[in-house]
Formats: C-alpha cells, structure tokens, sequence
C-alpha cells in the first residue's frame, strides 16, 4: 500500500531536490514522539501529510497543523483503511494556521493527500501619477566687494 502512494502521487518524488518539495509540520514533540511532516507536489495538488506515532499509547484525538482550509482525505493508516475524510478547520497548532483531529494508533501512522491552496498575491495599489513640484531655486549667494579704504 505504501509503494502504490509512492508511485501514484508525485509528492513522493517531483520535489525531491527542491527544498520547496518538503515541510516538518512538528519535529520536535518529544514528550509524545509523534511526528509529522508534508510532501508537495508541483501543482500542489494531492500533496500529502504523514503523521507518525512511535509510542505504545494510541491518540484518540491527535491534532496536527496543517497549511489550509478544506478536506483531507486518510490514503493509508495502520489498519489499511482509507476513504475517510477530516475537514480542516480555522485552528492555530503546529506553528500553522489550521488543524484537524485524527485518531492515531499506538505505533500507528497515517497518510492522507489534499490539495494545498496557495494564497493569491494581493494586486498592487494602483499608483497614481505623482505631482511632481519644481524644485524651489536657492537664491544667489551675495557677493559682497569691500571698498578699499
């Protein structure tokens, strides 16, 4: 099951040599020992999330950051299930801006695809043709002759 993700979204491999192609989500929850991590791919669409529990006490409801609204879809977990969909909500965790909640087994990881929604460039203001004033002119030093006396 991993290797078919492997091979079917480009994620795994598109930006391999690109620094943009991969983001820790949490690598450093040491009291826990659970991490997790993002792949994307070009378009940004079917990126995917890996979360990773290496302890033996399953997480009823883990939370983990995510980059942007809308679903994402479990791929793998450790019972082989997939199908099931969490919606992201407007919830700060993980230094990112949304969040959702998944069970996590003991030792269990889980692999789920969305699409990442880049945020749209603002346009530029529009400039308005600056006034431009002349330049005030400095006036003339006086010269100043001394009369000999």
């Amino acid at each position: 099951a991993l290797l078919d993700i492997y091979n079917t979204y480009d994620a795994c491999t598109a930006l391999d040599n690109n620094m943009d192609g991969f983001k820790w989500i949490n690598a450093d929850d040491i009291f826990r020992s659970i991490y997790s991590f993002m792949r994307f791919s070009p378009s940004g669409k079917d990126s995917l999330v890996f979360i990773m529990n290496f302890t033996p006490v399953a997480r009823g409801d883990y939370r983990v950051g995510v980059p942007c609204a809308g679903e994402y879809t479990l791929l793998l977990d450790e019972r082989m299930n997939s199908g099931q969909v969490f919606t992201a909500e407007k919830q700060e965790c993980d230094g990112q801006p949304y969040s959702f909640a998944i069970p996590l087994a003991a030792y269990g990881t889980a692999v789920l695809k969305f699409n990442l929604k880049k945020p749209r460039k603002k346009a530029a203001p529009k400039k308005e043709a600056a006034e431009k004033k002349p330049a005030a002119k400095k006036p003339a030093a006086k010269k100043t002759a001394k009369k000999a006396e």
